[in-house]
């Protein structure tokens, strides 16, 4: 029965969630130049910034820092794979060869503590400021349970715990003098930095059951990826409960976005894997899954806007807030 009901939730959201992008597909094919006023008028405001994105080779994570890169920010791609993360890298430079020296790759993979802290160390110990960090990357409804070599389940720690130390690594108040003479010596430190965590409308499907946190029983990929989301959302809203009762007069700020079904090869993958269409009907729906993918889901210039809206948008409106459809 609970299989059962985990599918009617897939179902149901994803319905949902098919309707209006047909809707916001429907318009971009109308208005393909159509975009948000508010992206046209604070995209500049990441002149000179410097931006982390997790996952930044390939999907949302691509296409912002592309975005990010194309208005003037300095954007460090985490990823996985430092041979996909430098090909993308190579890419962006050669669409903006202005920008050549505003990308660079780091090694980060999430299934991996030891590689956040690394990851992490080895920033800090360039006594660089960052002004933005987006936690993007992540795995999406692996048909099988699988564990990280630190023992949690793999969607657990990948999209939500991983992000959360990287958070915590990277953003926690340094108090050494070198570093409070450094923020004194540039105006710019004492901006408020931006903590952007990539959430879902699946959230509403996740339970958080601190019994079975790690899905030893009962799991599906659709609820390990659910419960994550869910955890992701939370962590926004921690975070940002913690930077508002901060003595720090920098107020930095926490936003949780959920950025659509997105034409990626994630959002595939999950459109015509088993855990939507099952097992029996896979042969059949998958096929015609993948040639209504183009209306079914969004395009990365879509998800990109929320995302450019939550990095430049006015920290009144954004702070705290959970940005899905252009809504917060």
């Amino acid at each position: 029965m609970e299989f059962l009901r985990d599918r009617g939730f897939a179902y149901a959201i994803g319905a949902l969630e098919f309707a209006d992008n047909i809707r916001l597909n429907v318009i971009d094919r109308l208005l393909p130049y159509y975009s948000p006023h508010h992206i046209k008028k604070n995209a500049d405001s990441l002149e000179g910034k410097l931006c982390i994105v997790t996952g930044g080779n390939a999907g949302i994570g691509r296409a912002f820092a592309e975005a990010a890169v194309q208005h003037g920010a300095h954007v460090i791609l985490a990823c996985r794979s430092m041979e996909r993360g430098t090909r993308a890298a190579q890419a962006i430079q050669q669409q903006h060869p202005a920008k050549q020296a505003h990308v660079e790759v780091r090694e980060l993979d999430l299934a991996s503590l030891r590689s956040v802290r690394n990851f992490a160390q080895q920033f800090k110990g360039e006594h660089r400021h960052l002004d933005i960090l987006v936690c993007n990357a992540g795995i999406m409804a692996p048909p099988e349970r699988g564990l990280t070599p630190d023992g949690f389940e793999q969607q657990f720690q990948v999209n939500y715990l991983s992000h959360w130390l990287l958070a915590h690594e990277l953003l926690r108040q340094d108090s050494s003098p070198s570093s409070s003479h450094r923020r004194a010596e540039s105006p710019t430190l004492a901006e408020p930095r931006r903590l952007i965590f990539l959430s879902s409308m699946t959230h509403r499907a996740g339970h958080l059951d601190f019994s079975n946190l790690q899905l030893e029983r009962q799991y599906t990929g659709f609820k390990g990826y659910a419960n994550s989301k869910l955890a992701t959302l939370l962590a926004a809203q921690e975070w940002q409960r913690r930077f508002r009762s901060s003595r720090s007069a920098r107020h930095d700020i926490a936003v949780a976005v959920h950025p659509g079904l997105v034409d990626t090869e994630l959002a595939r993958g999950w459109l015509t894997g088993s855990d939507v269409t099952g097992n029996l009907l896979q042969p059949i729906v998958a096929p015609i899954a993948r040639i209504l993918a183009p209306w079914l889901l969004i395009s990365p210039r879509r998800a990109v806007d929320q995302l450019m809206y939550a990095t430049t948008g006015p920290a009144s409106k954004v702070a705290g807030a959970y940005i899905a459809h252009g809504k917060w």
